[in-house]
């Protein structure tokens, strides 16, 4: 009765929205059973969960029919036909201690009576060695090859009709659009393929130019895809889920029950091999795919997936759909056997949509704002541009490397220069920092100069470029499975790099706007980070701090400088603070003493200092660079594994940048689950609370944007709060310090941050 009401979405029993574990316990202590709740339901005082008991009645009725084990099922043979009848005794004890399992043997050598002392191990059982391969998920290669000859062209409605027979009978099918843009939002589907074996794909050509006669009736052939995608009783296996869902949405498709390879293989480890279908079949199969890019050609030659024939489309299609159905085979099990089904279906699979959701919202921009901006960040490049060619007595190309090498290292004769594999010197952001540290005036305000263009051409010029014709609104994509660490990377546009810490960066923020009425709320994580390395480390003098509420920083410097509380100053907090975020990501004393503009001696000395105040984060450290050497891979809070390769590399700055790595992941992985998890909370309650109605627009690392009617903008900020705070309280990833969330409101993002 409890199942039934909290559910479980992975054996899909869909329970009682809203209702846990533990309200399902108090509900059916207080009223006995299901009959009990439901002749009650008025009686339950909280008005939401009296609501949600009211509203799904049959819902949980459902779910005790699907939880209830059947007692009834006719067997072949009575019961007690199925006991072994004759025991061996030495030879099953023998067995058993060659395999030790030790308890096993106790227990059965006294319910048979015999010494398990006198009993010697056999001798005659095989041992299994343990096979060390290259990656923990590469199992035997599939016995069957591609046979794209095979695949068939689907030109008529009564054919589409059998495929959907065929998927119903084997209760699954692997699917995939074809479309005429890589841009989902404002993509045209030319086509789809269909895959329900090994070598039996099909592919369905809809929009192709100049072959009308050849091609199903657009409006017909999506009645059809319709059933077969919504139909829950057929999984739809397809990789990158989340493409095909935006583009089928504008024809009005909601696919359900569906397995997304792409997200099965980040589950099974991020970073390592790419996520790509192509590369994955290569990896898993040893096929090698028809190439995309070899299909429709490159240059002035390039052509549409529409232009494409019907044929060569076909086989590239159908390939895919095959590819992705043999992919899914194989990662079922591989999931199971890595021990990562809680990754890929409670925190990846149920991502997917609320990203999609997400992207398909979009948001919206003030173009006149950014043109202004791309005005004011012209006259002020023009300044630098003039200040630079003062310094250096000549007149050069600031975006060139090579003229800017040239002047640093051979006309102004600066120390510290490096070169490149071409020969020619390198002018990164390293070394101009490095030499305007040092204090020279030209790398300075070229770093100024470089830092002022990319946001005038990535952000106010470039912006208004993205604005969709249809929805007047800017749709970036966030790609689920590209980074090492569980983050989200956004792209066409990139919002995540705009930088906060410049006036200049904030007011590109104050240039994204909410629709006429509403207000935009920003969320975010209040140094998740820092409280992740004490809960993971069990750091009892940070826990005890983040528990006091004292802030972290001076906390820090308190104890490493012993310096009272009373007497911080903000340099020295300011010290602390660098010290803190770069223990996270594994500082070198080398590169402390960068940031803190003092000797590799003193820089030395701070992070013994820390160490000694804080030792349980450095043996962390010393376990974890010694879990990732001996397995290759490091874990979240959640047990998400974080592939780190090389980290045994002969090569010492490799091996180096890998261990920091191999410390950093745990945490910073851990955050982006802790994130993803807020932002699937937050969409059930958007779909459970009929008050809380706002739109989530943006994920930039620990932060959340919204949007909302400014009429219920006090509800939604004490509901986002609430749901972010709590993330961490259930018994599968209980946390030992509260997390605190900062959120605020404005009429544009700048303002909300």
């Amino acid at each position: 009765d409890v199942q039934s009401l909290a559910g479980d979405s992975v054996d899909n029993i869909p329970g009682i929205p809203g209702i846990g574990i533990k309200t399902a316990a108090l509900l059916i202590n207080e009223y006995g059973d299901l009959e009990g709740l439901f002749k009650n339901s008025e009686k339950i005082k909280q008005k939401k969960r009296r609501e949600n008991v009211i509203e799904f009645e049959d819902q949980a009725y459902i779910s005790k029919l699907l939880v209830t084990l059947k007692n009834d099922v006719p067997l072949p043979m009575p019961i007690n036909e199925t006991t072994l009848k004759d025991i061996d005794a030495e030879k099953l004890i023998s067995f058993l201690k060659e395999m030790e399992f030790k308890t096993f043997t106790e227990k059965k050598s006294k319910e048979l009576n015999v010494d398990s002392e006198k009993i010697k191990a056999s001798d005659q059982v095989e041992k299994f060695e343990k096979k060390i391969i290259d990656n923990p998920n590469k199992i035997e290669e599939f016995n069957s090859e591609f046979d794209i000859e095979n695949y068939k062209i689907i030109q008529t409605l009564d054919e589409l009709k059998q495929w959907n027979i065929k998927a119903e009978n084997v209760g699954y099918v692997a699917f995939d659009t074809e479309t005429n843009s890589l841009d989902a939002v404002k993509a045209d589907m030319v086509g789809f393929s269909l895959c329900t074996s090994e070598n039996d794909a099909c592919y369905v050509p809809l929009l192709h130019d100049g072959e009308e006669s050849e091609q199903i009736d657009f409006d017909e052939a999506i009645k059809i895809l319709k059933i077969i995608l919504e139909n829950n009783g057929i999984k739809k296996i397809l990789h990158n889920m989340k493409f095909d869902a935006l583009v089928l949405d504008k024809y009005n498709i909601k696919i359900q029950n569906y397995d997304d390879t792409m997200l099965m293989s980040y589950s099974l480890g991020s970073g390592g091999i790419r996520h790509k279908l192509d590369t994955l079949i290569e990896y898993y199969f040893n096929h090698k795919a028809i190439s995309f890019k070899e299909l429709v050609g490159s240059g002035k030659d390039k052509k549409t997936f529409q232009e494409l024939s019907i044929t060569e489309a076909g086989k590239y299609a159908a390939e895919d759909a095959d590819m992705t159905l043999r992919l899914w085979k194989r990662l079922k099990s591989s999931l199971v056997q890595n021990k990562q089904v809680k990754i890929y279906e409670i925190i990846e699979k149920p991502l997917a949509q609320v990203i999609m959701d997400m992207e398909n919202h979009g948001i919206s921009i003030d173009k006149d704002k950014l043109n202004e901006l791309s005005k004011v960040f012209e006259k002020k490049l023009n300044s630098l541009e003039k200040n630079c060619y003062k310094l250096i007595n000549e007149e050069i190309n600031l975006g060139s490397p090579k003229q800017v090498g040239e002047v640093l290292f051979d006309r102004l004769k600066l120390s510290g220069g490096k070169k490149t594999s071409t020969g020619s010197w390198s002018t990164n952001a390293e070394v101009l920092e490095n030499l305007a540290n040092d204090g020279h005036g030209f790398p300075k305000l070229l770093l100024e100069w470089r830092a002022l263009s990319k946001l005038k051409t990535t952000y106010s010029d470039a912006l208004p470029t993205y604005l969709n014709e249809k929805t007047n609104r800017i749709h970036s994509s966030f790609s689920m499975a590209t980074t090492s660490t569980g983050r989200l990377a956004s792209s066409d546009p990139n919002l995540q790099n705009i930088p906060i810490r410049s006036e200049d960066g904030r007011m590109i923020r104050k240039a994204f706007i909410p629709e006429k009425g509403n207000i935009l709320i920003s969320s975010d994580y209040s140094q998740i980070e820092l409280r992740l390395i004490a809960h993971i480390a069990d750091e009892r003098n940070l826990i005890k701090a983040f528990l006091e509420g004292v802030d972290i920083h001076s906390a820090t410097a308190s104890e490493v400088f012993n310096i009272p509380l009373k007497d911080m100053t903000p340099e020295i907090r300011r010290n602390a603070k660098a010290i803190n975020f770069g223990i996270i990501y594994g500082i070198s004393a080398f590169g402390l003493a960068k940031q803190l503009n003092v000797s590799r001696t003193e820089s030395s000395e701070f992070i013994k200092a820390y160490f000694s105040k804080y030792p349980s984060i450095k043996d962390y450290m010393d376990e974890t660079k010694k879990f990732a050497s001996e397995n290759g891979f490091v874990k979240t809070l959640l047990g998400r594994k974080c592939l780190v390769e090389d980290i045994n590399s002969k090569n010492a700055a490799t091996r180096s940048f890998m261990e920091r790595a191999a410390i950093n992941a745990p945490i910073q992985s851990s955050a982006a689950d802790i994130i993803r998890l807020a932002m699937i909370s937050l969409d059930d309650k958007k779909k459970t609370d009929k008050n809380f109605k706002a739109d989530m627009l943006l994920q930039i690392h620990d932060e959340l944007i919204f949007e909302c009617s400014k009429t219920v903008k006090d509800y939604v900020v004490k509901c986002i709060k609430q749901s972010m705070s709590s993330v961490t309280s259930s018994e599968m990833h209980k946390f030992s310090i509260p997390l605190e969330v900062n959120v605020n409101s404005g009429y544009t993002w700048g303002e909300a941050h």
